[in-house]
């Protein structure tokens, strides 16, 4: 460690041990002591010590001591204790006093590490900050630290804290927040990850900051809103050092956040730290718990509401009891949910381009960022809302929702799917959009409609299959489709825009195939169609059997393949229910879909396909 860190490294161990060393200056007579900081940083003041049990040799050990009117002044930040008492503390008097002077050669992780006490107790204390212009004064009350052995904390507690603040704007913010705890708190290693830089080619390993924490009855706003929240608690919050520590790297990006044109230099560097300070921790189980946003202008009631969050640990995150009432509508979600979502691949892409002098910001660099969405799941909306410039309002509700996009390649997904689940809503009967209109005529007050979308590439048969790409209605009926395409390989999904072009460009269409199952909606067409006619839905539905049975075949050629088709279609009208079309490229490797695009006359595509088809 370099000379000007073993400072800052003192300086963090003082401020976060100030009680605690100051049991080296519990002499009888003791006088108001200031201490200035390394490299003029700041200061810390002393006004007195009280003794309780005498003192003990050269060490008081197990003595309680008491320290009053400390105040730590660190630059932006002032730190004030009206009083501090450590109890059954067992560092010596010399290492007290070697680390509260800055004389030991030891590490400072080593310093904090040698302080052990049963109990720390602060019946109070106030963090005043000045930031931007903005200030800001926390006041903790009824502060315990409990069994502090070798620097590690079994359980720190705050009964309760109030906070005020003033924006740059002059703004006033106001917060109060109940009992918060921290258990099983690793002081020494908290206090390197902010000042340590990990070290050269050694191993750099997660550890825990702290075994678990609970803050509760949280409550912050201003005169225009509020945000409540009645806990948040989690376990295992770990981290490991970081290249540039965060008391070097908030400085210098807080400074490049402040120009406007970085240089290309100064861009890689800031991706390189932000990438190296979001892969430096992670988060067990996590739970907030009854969240509630209260306007002024709209009265007591909340706003918007959340009655669960649960992140981290092995479960997929989820979000629970969403709800918004707002002049506009109101809206209900029970459950959202996460699985599968990771950063580890943006983060790679932000370390490569930290790591590229040459490496252009293009699209395709941009994509290479984009992490891993997993799949995200919406269920049991319900929602009340007043389109902009209407009064009437639009009610409907969606069962489920989900969507999956992993198994990335360069940033981009090779398995997608998306579906949603009786997305139900009423017809507008003032509308004059034609679609309205038209299924309002069918007899459809309202519409309750699911759909799918599912494709996937094989990397080993370099092709991509669409497994289902299908909408359906209650009342209506369904379509279905699916198909493979093939000669897609890994270029498909290349950074290089033209190489991507080309490789889909050499795809071929290998086969597709179409569902389709009437519930209601043929019978109501047949009937629509014929009253516009002027005849009968039975005649009508003769016609059509009929001009299946005799045009088709004749537009496709008149093969066997053409007739089935027109005896499928046929018997579909005849007595609607379920129909199957299949269509298949002859040839093994599919037909290119150059070949495809190029062709004006479809029918010149028949000789390359067979086609089966039933109606069931």
């Amino acid at each position: 460690m370099t000379r000007h860190n073993r400072i800052r490294a003192r300086r963090l161990a003082l401020m976060a041990g100030v009680g605690v060393t100051a049991l080296a200056m519990g002499e009888i007579g003791f006088e108001p002591t200031r201490i200035a900081l390394p490299a003029g940083e700041g200061t810390i003041a002393v006004e007195a010590v009280r003794l309780e049990g005498g003192l003990f040799s050269a060490a008081f050990a197990q003595s309680a001591v008491t320290l009053e009117n400390v105040t730590i002044n660190a630059g932006p930040s002032v730190y004030r204790l009206p009083s501090v008492t450590f109890e059954g503390s067992s560092l010596s008097r010399d290492a007290l006093e070697a680390a509260l002077r800055g004389k030991t050669d030891g590490s400072w992780q080593e310093t904090l590490a040698e302080i052990s006490a049963e109990r720390i107790v602060a019946p109070q204390l106030v963090i005043e900050q000045t930031v931007d212009e903005g200030t800001s004064t926390i006041t903790y009350s009824d502060v315990v630290a409990e069994n502090v052995v070798e620097g590690m904390i079994a359980r720190l507690v705050a009964a309760s804290a109030t906070i005020e603040a003033e924006g740059p704007d002059g703004r006033p913010f106001e917060g109060s927040v109940g009992e918060m705890f921290v258990e099983g708190l690793d002081l020494p290693f908290t206090a390197s990850w902010y000042a340590e830089a990990a070290p050269d080619g050694a191993e750099n390993p997660f550890r825990t900051f702290y075994e678990r924490f609970s803050v509760a009855d949280m409550s912050f706003g201003d005169e225009e809103a509020t945000v409540a929240i009645a806990r948040i608690s989690g376990e295992e919050v770990e981290g490991r050092l970081m290249e540039t520590p965060f008391t070097e790297m908030m400085p210098e990006l807080e400074a490049m956040s402040d120009v406007e044109e970085p240089s290309d230099e100064d861009a890689r560097r800031m991706l390189g730290m932000m990438a190296d300070m979001l892969g430096a921790v992670r988060f067990g189980p996590m739970v907030v718990e009854d969240v509630a946003v209260t306007a002024a202008e709209m009265g007591d009631e909340p706003v918007f509401r959340i009655a669960r969050i649960g992140v981290g640990g092995d479960e997929p995150a989820r979000i629970e009891g969403l709800s918004i009432d707002v002049d506009e509508g109101e809206m209900t979600i029970a459950s959202m949910s996460s699985e599968g979502f990771s950063l580890e691949p943006m983060l790679a892409g932000m370390r490569r381009m930290a790591q590229t002098p040459d490496l252009e910001m293009d699209a395709a660099t941009a994509r290479a960022l984009m992490p891993t969405i997993g799949t995200v799941r919406l269920e049991g909306l319900d929602a009340n809302i007043v389109p902009e410039g209407e009064t009437t309002p639009m009610m409907f509700s969606l069962a489920s929702f989900a969507m999956t996009a992993d198994e990335p390649i360069n940033g981009a997904p090779t398995n997608i799917r998306v579906s949603f689940d009786n997305l139900a809503f009423a017809l507008p009967s003032a509308s004059e959009e034609q679609a309205v209109v038209q299924l309002r005529t069918l007899g459809y007050e309202d519409l309750d409609l699911s759909g799918v979308f599912a494709a996937r590439w094989n990397a080993e048969a370099e092709e991509v299959t669409i497994e289902e790409a299908s909408i359906s209605g209650v009342e209506m009926g369904s379509v279905r489709l699916t198909g493979a395409f093939g000669n897609i390989g890994e270029a498909a999904f290349a950074t290089d825009q033209m190489a991507m072009m080309m490789a889909w460009l050499g795809a071929t269409a290998k086969n597709v195939s179409v569902n389709v199952v009437d519930e209601g909606l043929a019978e109501r067409v047949l009937e629509m169609q014929a009253s516009a006619q002027g005849v009968s839905a039975e005649d009508l539905r003769g016609q059509g059997a009929m001009m299946a049975r005799a045009m088709l075949p004749a537009m496709l050629g008149g093969t066997p393949e053409a007739r089935a088709l027109g005896d499928a279609i046929a018997a579909f009208v005849e007595t609607p229910g379920e129909l199957d079309v299949v269509v298949t490229a002859k040839e093994p490797t599919g037909i290119p879909v150059m070949q495809l695009g190029q062709t004006e006359n479809p029918m010149d595509l028949l000789p390359l396909v067979s086609i089966e088809a039933q109606a069931r």
